[in-house]
């Protein structure tokens, strides 16, 4: 069965994430449905987690009403490297930013991940778009949000 990671994925060797609805800013426990920085999340939700008191355990997340689980696309050592980018589209301080892995040799589960935020200002302002702009950026990552869960399942 093929594997489906970011070295043979649907974007090629780069390492862009499809985007999280909300952000950490602050250490939290990774179970239940919650609200995290003004979002109330559901169960499905993905976060970035990336203010855990052990680094270790930042990353990508998939809300769940019971433990959260890593994101299918950020759960191996073959998801992520060094520059992997994460946009954020929701949130009151890191909305609509963009977020970047800059710990080297990883390995998750094991390795402290740190992400450094290189694009937008946070509180929403971040980055702007014209309402087509938006329309069509929100068109591409919803087709690239529903192949990779497609390529996911036919794992």
């Amino acid at each position: 069965m093929a594997q489906q990671d970011r070295i043979v994925g649907l974007i090629g060797s780069l390492g862009m994430k499809a985007p999280c609805r909300a952000a950490t800013s602050v250490d939290c426990t990774l179970s239940g449905v919650k609200t995290i920085d003004g979002v109330s999340l559901a169960s499905g939700d993905r976060v970035l987690v990336k203010a855990q008191a052990d680094p270790v355990e930042n990353g990508i997340y998939v809300v769940g009403t019971a433990a959260w689980e890593r994101a299918a696309d950020f759960d191996g050592v073959r998801d992520v490297l060094r520059g992997t980018t994460v946009p954020i589209s929701e949130g009151t301080v890191p909305a609509i930013t963009i977020w970047q892995l800059s710990s080297s040799g990883i390995l998750i589960g094991t390795s402290e991940l740190t992400f450094t935020q290189i694009i937008g200002s946070g509180g929403g302002g971040g980055l702007s778009a014209s309402a087509f702009m938006q329309t069509v950026l929100d068109d591409v990552s919803a087709a690239f949000a529903r192949q990779t869960l497609e390529a996911a399942a036919l794992n």
